[in-house]
């Protein structure tokens, strides 16, 4: 179904939203019942049934969950030029971290400590930035972020943090295999 060009669409990256507006916002389509573009997560996560667009790539959304908790779910973050970056998705309706109950807390911690252990072990990220901020979504989310202050290799790819002492993040493309080789690579540890 071809449902036109992209808002705010870039003639230098055809089928791409221009850079204002990716840093706004990543688009979020879906492809259900003749629906058009949502800008919302929360809305579709509910649904279960999304695809993610940002700069001009499609990957499906839940194929970067790596582990349901209690409270929180794991997922891998789409944009893997941070080698390791992920993110918890909180199951519950609040919409600010310190309303949630003490187990959804005690619970992050726990599994935030877990899992960037694993990622410590196979990317040896330098430092971490941790990031709850909700601009892009308001529904609760919380990032893990790690940071490199050397080049990693990575399944033939070279990974560059171009400011690991900001918060400027990389945008370097890797394709969904490699994407999901990352979310692999954590999943089994866990």
């Amino acid at each position: 179904m071809n449902r036109g060009p992209l808002p705010y669409q870039s003639s230098a990256l055809p089928g791409c939203a221009t850079a204002s507006w990716v840093l706004e916002r990543i688009l979020v389509y879906k492809f259900l019942e003749g629906e058009d573009m949502v800008t919302d997560y929360a809305d579709l996560y509910e649904r279960k049934f999304f695809i993610i667009c940002f700069v001009g790539r499609f990957m499906d959304y839940e194929k970067l969950m790596i582990r349901s908790y209690e409270f929180w779910d794991l997922k891998l973050h789409h944009e893997q030029a941070l080698l390791g970056r992920h993110l918890f998705w909180y199951k519950g309706e609040e919409s600010d971290f310190f309303d949630i109950p003490g187990e959804a807390r005690e619970e992050l911690t726990r599994i935030s400590k877990l899992t960037k252990g694993i990622v410590n072990e196979i990317f040896s990220p330098d430092k971490w930035n941790y990031v709850c901020a909700g601009n892009r979504t308001t529904h609760l989310h919380w990032h893990n972020i790690p940071r490199y202050n050397e080049p990693r290799e990575f399944c033939g790819y070279t990974f560059h943090d171009v400011a690991p002492h900001t918060l400027i993040l990389p945008n370097q493309k890797v394709d969904d295999e490699l994407v999901l080789k990352v979310r692999d690579d954590i999943k089994k540890r866990l």
